[in-house]
């Protein structure tokens, strides 16, 4: 599927957005990722056009997002060997791990999906309360998120949501 320059300049933009956007961020968030998941299960062009068109007035309004797409479509942004997204000047500094060579179909769909589809992960909880505890009073409860079961643990099959 071809990206467009609005999709791969948000895709480039997302790294930043959480601190430049602030309180903001939550709610745009939500909205941008409906938008990219409307764009990735589109049938045809005409959808894919009509969500590239909405994530484009969207960029308009987020701090950089017009720069970002000015960069993007004159062909400025590249691909490091990971394929993550940037733009030359930005990481200067480490200039041998980047290839510096334009990202191809393939590099953005893949940073699509990797948004899209974060990897999942098994999480374990234990949960620490007193025996006994006074009506009326408070109590700590004390909830630990693991990776693995506790030593000695029998782990409970998951329920499906």
């Amino acid at each position: 599927m071809s990206i467009p320059d609005s999709i791969a300049a948000l895709l480039a933009l997302w790294p930043t957005l959480p601190p430049t956007v602030g309180r903001d961020w939550p709610r745009l968030y939500w909205q941008m990722l409906d938008l990219l998941r409307e764009f990735e299960g589109a049938r045809d062009e005409e959808t894919r056009a009509l969500v590239s068109t909405s994530i484009l007035l969207l960029l308009r309004q987020l701090p950089g997002g017009v720069e970002t797409l000015r960069r993007v479509h004159q062909g400025d942004l590249r691909c490091t060997r990971k394929g993550e997204l940037y733009f030359p000047e930005v990481l200067e500094g480490e200039a041998l791990m980047l290839t510096g060579d334009l990202p191809s179909e393939a590099a953005l769909n893949a940073q699509l999906a990797a948004l899209l589809h974060p990897p999942t992960v098994t999480r374990y909880t234990d949960i620490y309360a007193p025996a006994r505890v006074v009506v009326g009073e408070r109590f700590p409860i004390i909830v630990g998120l693991t990776r693995g079961p506790t030593d000695g643990e029998e782990v409970q099959p998951s329920r499906p949501n």
